[in-house]
C-alpha cells in the first residue's frame, strides 16, 4: 500500500475552492495528467464518471466514482481493478482565517498495489503544482462563482 498526503493553503473561500473541484469537466485545467473528465450526474457520493490520463505516450480512460462527498468539506475519487488494485484520491477542505486549508491524499491498495509505486511517486511530485493551480483558479473566481 502507498499512502501520502500533501497540504496547502489558499486565500479562496471553501465555496470557491469547492466550485473548482465540483467542475469535473474542468479537471484538466488543474490536473495536467488528465486530458478529459466526465461525471454522470451531480457531484455526490456514488456518482460515476471517467477520466482520461496520459500513460507514457498513450491515453487511457479509467472509470471512477465519488465517495464520502460532504459539500465544502471532503470527497474521494476512487477507481478499482477488482481486488487487484484500488486507488483513492482524498480531498479535504477547511475554512481558515485567511481563506482555506486543503489536502490531497493518495492511497493505493490491493494485491497489485506494488505496481502503483511509479504512479505514487509521480503523483507525489505532481500534486503540489496541481494544488497551486487549484488555488489560483479558486482565487480568480468572482463573487458570483464564475
Amino acid at each position: 500500500m502507498y499512502d501520502f498526503e500533501i497540504r496547502g493553503e489558499t486565500k479562496a473561500s471553501p465555496e470557491k475552492l469547492w466550485a473548482v473541484y465540483a467542475d469535473v469537466a474542468g479537471w484538466p485545467r488543474w490536473n495536467k495528467a488528465v486530458s478529459e473528465a466526465h461525471l454522470d450526474g451531480g457531484f455526490v457520493s456514488g456518482a460515476a464518471g471517467t477520466f482520461t490520463v496520459i500513460v507514457g505516450v498513450a491515453f487511457r480512460t479509467w472509470p471512477f466514482h465519488l465517495e464520502n462527498v460532504e459539500p465544502l468539506r471532503r470527497f474521494d475519487v476512487v477507481w478499482q481493478l477488482g481486488p487487484l488494485l484500488s486507488t483513492r484520491l482524498t480531498h479535504t477542505v477547511e475554512r481558515s482565517a485567511s481563506g482555506s486549508r486543503f489536502m490531497h491524499g493518495f492511497h493505493a491498495g490491493g494485491i497489485l498495489a506494488v505496481t502503483e509505486f511509479n504512479a505514487a511517486w509521480a503523483a507525489q511530485a505532481h500534486i503540489p503544482g496541481t494544488m497551486a493551480l487549484i488555488a489560483n483558479l479558486a482565487e480568480a473566481r468572482g463573487e458570483g462563482g464564475a
